[in-house]
């Protein structure tokens, strides 16, 4: 099975890739649910969530419900 990607999902693809992968290695803030959280990305798991370790607990994140994610060191 293959699909072609037009340039306008392709961004939209690209988007919600690098909002997942380039926190990775980082502490970052995370605003989901009009809740803001703090943790460290490690990494991403099969379903392709972003794994955070948040006190202790580890928890996974979806593009579809961070409204933004922000490095902080």
């Amino acid at each position: 099975y293959s699909k072609m990607i037009f340039p306008s999902e392709l961004e939209s693809i690209v988007n919600k890739i690098r909002k997942i992968i380039i926190p990775i290695g980082y502490y970052v803030e995370i605003k989901v649910e009009d809740k803001k959280l703090s943790g460290y990305a490690f990494d991403i798991d099969d379903s392709g969530s972003l794994l955070v370790r948040i006190d202790n607990q580890i928890k996974a994140f979806t593009s579809s419900n961070i409204e933004y994610i922000r490095i902080i060191k």
